[in-house]
């Protein structure tokens, strides 16, 4: 019993880590129009200085995290950084 609960939290941590991973890598690959779209969701908060910056770095924070995830280092960083990034999206 011990040894599924492990492996179904591995199973989920890398398939998360790997959706993150893909989603990432696709913002980051979109280049500066897609960052400046991202960074523009900051105004909700009242932030409105330096949208491709904001963009840029969730991207890289998804994608960072996500391998992050996958690999089993940091993991409570990357799930901070990561959550705070969809709290964001939400």
């Amino acid at each position: 019993p011990e040894m599924a609960k492990d492996l179904g939290l591995l199973v989920i941590r890398v398939g998360i880590g790997l959706t993150f991973v893909k989603h990432g890598w696709d913002k980051l690959m979109g280049g500066t129009q897609t960052w400046q779209w991202l960074g523009q969701q900051m105004h909700f908060f009242g932030i409105t200085f330096l949208p491709i910056a904001w963009g840029l770095a969730a991207a890289c924070a998804e994608f960072g995290c996500g391998i992050a995830l996958v690999a089993g280092i940091w993991t409570r960083a990357a799930a901070f950084v990561l959550s705070d990034v969809m709290i964001v999206a939400l």
